[in-house]
């Protein structure tokens, strides 16, 4: 790619120079159609931006879609860096469409709409607030992962003269957002229930592109009712349980050319594609999917602002679902019989020479003391514990493990080792405690 030269330092890639006046019925050949991966904001929906700024607050920042398992390192959305770059050589207006696999593509593909592929929102609990005598659930605003950490907290408001009303907080990575206040019923002119999510938000022509709330409505409208809320904070929630993956819950765990197309015109030449999509845009009402949105952009396909498309995710390698083998049992080697579990008398060392008719080297193994011989009365088998199964047994980060206790007063031995026959262990901890905190720093086979 070639590089226009400008006075200002410029990063490599294309730059561009200040809008010329334009000519009346001209369009403007200084701005840029981005199609591609985001972390959230709304899909399948052109959105103009002035700013990397704005991206942010729409989009949110870089997404993770795969890890390299030899590695480690991440492979990030393109969309993000392609529209940091663009801004940062000089342009000023750009028109960004998220992608991902949506309800409403899956069924113009003639797929299961609500499959495991397709994207979907993380749903909270609010604590103390009801609808309906269920618990008030709250989604997040957008599709996505992006909502895997946020937790949600409610209280009430009475500033309000004769009326409570409901604040909401949301908390995600490090950063508070206060929502609210919000009226309780459907009817109230500042309800909780009047909220718009991102996409329909961005659906009213000329809307706002700064930050905005992070939850938005889930399920049928009705009285909140705000019996369990005082004026603190309830305690933060996490989202609801959601079994997919991450990539699942992003609308990107299948990687093919149908999430950057509209399936009603994939097929069409140049000649009739400008108004089929038209047709589809305006007569049948129905949305333009992944880059045909471009005839979404306004001015449609006569004269639309965008003189530039660019699918930087276009050229992603793919990625599958990495299957896990089995880890083999383990199978520690063979071990050292103790001196005291054979045969002898008092405290004594073990007998040299032979045992009946065998010497000590080729008695059979013992699996516990000889109750048969005789023993020092504190030779034992102690009760052996046992692992409790930990609740992130693979992956990386922080994992506590924790044991059942043995006999009072037992001092505890943890061996790390990466066999089965535990050949290569070593110690890494030694106490009385019955549990420790291990960072798993690499992916593999822990024993």
């Amino acid at each position: 790619m070639y590089q226009l030269f400008h006075p200002r330092r410029l990063l490599p890639g294309l730059a561009t120079g200040a809008a010329a006046p334009t000519v009346d019925g001209l369009p403007r050949m200084d701005v840029a159609l981005f199609i591609g991966f985001a972390a959230r904001g709304p899909c399948h929906r052109p959105i103009v931006i002035d700013s990397a700024g704005d991206f942010q607050s729409v989009f949110g920042g870089d997404l993770a879609l795969a890890h390299d398992p030899g590695t480690g390192t991440a492979l990030k959305a393109a969309l993000p860096a392609a529209v940091r770059h663009y801004f940062g050589n000089g342009g000023t207006r750009a028109h960004v469409i998220r992608v991902c696999r949506t309800a409403e593509l899956a069924r113009r593909l003639g797929h299961n709409p609500i499959g495991s592929d397709v994207a979907g929102t993380r749903v909270f609990t609010v604590p103390g607030a009801s609808v309906g005598g269920a618990a008030l659930v709250v989604r997040a605003a957008s599709l996505g992962s992006w909502a895997d950490g946020m937790k949600v907290a409610a209280r009430l408001d009475r500033t309000a003269p004769g009326r409570l009303r409901l604040m909401l907080r949301a908390d995600l990575d490090g950063a508070r957002q206060i929502i609210g206040p919000f009226g309780l019923s459907p009817q109230d002119a500042d309800s909780w229930w009047a909220v718009l999510d991102d996409d329909a938000h961005h659906a009213v022509p000329g809307a706002n592109v700064g930050a905005r709330a992070l939850l938005a409505p889930h399920g049928a409208p009705g009285l909140v009712d705000v019996g369990g809320l005082d004026d603190n904070w309830s305690e933060a929630l996490g989202a609801d349980p959601e079994p997919r993956t991450p990539l699942e819950r992003d609308g990107l765990s299948l990687f093919d050319a149908d999430l950057f197309l509209d399936p009603a015109l994939t097929a069409l030449g140049v000649g009739t594609l400008a108004e089929a999509a038209t047709q589809q845009r305006d007569i049948l009402q129905l949305p333009l999917l992944g880059l045909h949105g471009a005839f979404a952009v306004a001015g449609g396909g006569d004269f639309g602002e965008p003189s530039l498309m660019a699918v930087p995710d276009a050229v992603q390698p793919g990625w599958t679902i990495r299957v896990v083998p089995p880890l083999p049992p383990p199978q520690p080697g063979p071990a050292a019989v103790p001196p005291s579990w054979r045969g002898h008398r008092s405290n004594c060392a073990a007998p040299a020479g032979r045992a009946g008719d065998k010497t000590i080297a080729d008695a059979p193994p013992l699996a516990g003391p000889d109750a048969g011989a005789i023993l020092d009365c504190g030779t034992r088998l102690l009760l052996a514990p046992e692992f409790t199964p930990p609740e992130t047994p693979r992956g990386l980060g922080a994992l506590t493990l924790a044991w059942s206790a043995s006999e009072p007063g037992s001092m505890y031995t943890l061996e790390e080792a990466g066999r089965a026959d535990f050949a290569d262990a070593v110690v890494i901890w030694e106490g009385k405690a019955l549990s420790h905190d291990l960072l798993i720093s690499r992916e593999g086979a822990y024993y």
